[in-house]
């Protein structure tokens, strides 16, 4: 992580519940154009709690970016979904930020059209606010 000051709150209200389910598979309609996985070794075991997968329509002139969140470790689950329109700025890490608000996840410096590095250290703050800051993780 290039900065260690991102602090994350996750709601915890309705954790599990459909209320905070709202991640969405999109490669069916949309085309994946990134993505971002926390991979972490917890006692010899590889996991993915977090993943972010960024998507835009598979026309030339398309300009919404969508994506897509989801947070899953030991019991805990939640995610969500959001999009960025407009130009002249980073439309994938806004839209991570808005899929990030949906599913409850609140960042102490919102990402939203701040690039690549961003959407990788908060994905690594969001790890270690889950409990997981004490083994070893890398955003893939």
């Amino acid at each position: 992580m290039s900065e260690k000051n991102q602090v994350v709150t996750i709601d915890m209200d309705g954790i599990g519940t459909l209320e905070r389910m709202l991640g969405r598979e999109m490669s069916d309609y949309k085309e994946q154009i990134d993505a971002y996985t926390l991979v972490v070794c917890v006692d010899d075991q590889i996991i993915a709690p977090v993943e972010a997968c960024i998507y835009q329509s598979r026309s030339r002139n398309a300009s919404v970016v969508y994506a897509s969140v989801w947070l899953r470790y030991d019991g805990f689950f939640c995610s969500g979904h959001g999009r960025a329109t407009g130009g002249g700025y980073h439309k994938a890490s806004a839209a991570v930020q808005s899929a990030l608000d949906s599913a409850g996840v609140t960042l102490s410096r919102p990402i939203d059209g701040c690039g690549h590095v961003a959407i990788i250290d908060a994905i690594e703050a969001i790890g270690a606010a889950m409990g997981l800051d004490g083994y070893p993780m890398r955003v893939i």
